[in-house]
């Protein structure tokens, strides 16, 4: 990552993405250090990133929707850039021009 912030127990990284050669997007990852439970901070949590990404902020991610209620472990970071990186991935083949074989 790039940068990293630390504040009020927050823990806070963001980074850019790339493939190859090209810039692809920026990740922002965001950690409530006192918290093991996403239920127990998510309206905390995005309080706070919507403070420096604003509305881009809305409901937990994809993959913590069905573990809300669960202790969250380094797995599930691992987990979730994987589910960022392959969504770059599919956005940088879909963006790609197709060649055409000559006749």
């Amino acid at each position: 990552m790039c940068g990293a912030l630390q504040l009020l127990g927050f823990d806070a990284r963001v980074g850019s993405v790339s493939l190859g050669p090209s810039f692809r997007g920026i990740l922002v990852e965001v950690e409530y250090l006192p918290c093991v439970v996403p239920s127990s901070c998510w309206d905390l949590m995005r309080e706070f990133m919507q403070g420096f990404m604003g509305s881009a902020v809305q409901g937990p991610p994809q993959y913590l929707q069905g573990r809300m209620n669960e202790l969250y472990s380094p797995v599930d970071t691992v987990q979730q850039y994987m589910d960022h990186f392959n969504t770059f991935r599919r956005a940088s083949l879909a963006a790609t021009p197709t060649s055409v074989p000559a006749k």
